[in-house]
């Protein structure tokens, strides 16, 4: 995750988006069969969004599961194999992403949330 020159820096002393690291990267420490991740792109400059995703792709396989929430409907459909949509604390719709039609996930996701304004 792009940590090594800080290891020695007390982590109070961190900015916001390099605990952010620090706490993905304890995460992924024992190497678990599943990764629960709430808006780990939250605070992340580009480069660590480019290792998160690296991370999570080299995560996803037969033998791991990665449950990411997201705002960011186009990272989900780009990372993710299947996309839940949470409405009113239920699951609304839970189906497998089209990654050659990103349209069709919004559509989905915006038939089952509504469009917020």
């Amino acid at each position: 995750m792009g940590m090594a020159p800080d290891l020695d820096r007390k982590i109070g002393a961190m900015s916001h988006g390099m605990k952010k690291r620090f706490s993905i990267a304890r995460a992924l420490l024992h190497d678990p069969e599943v990764l629960l991740l709430d808006e780990p792109e939250s605070g992340l400059d580009q480069e660590a969004l480019s290792l998160l995703d690296s991370v999570i792709a080299s995560r996803s396989d037969s033998a791991r599961t990665v449950i990411m929430t997201t705002h960011n409907l186009e990272r989900a459909v780009v990372l993710g194999d299947r996309m839940a949509v949470l409405a009113k604390g239920r699951v609304a719709y839970n189906e497998p992403v089209d990654a050659t039609n990103p349209e069709a996930s919004r559509h989905a996701y915006l038939q089952h949330v509504g469009a917020r304004q």
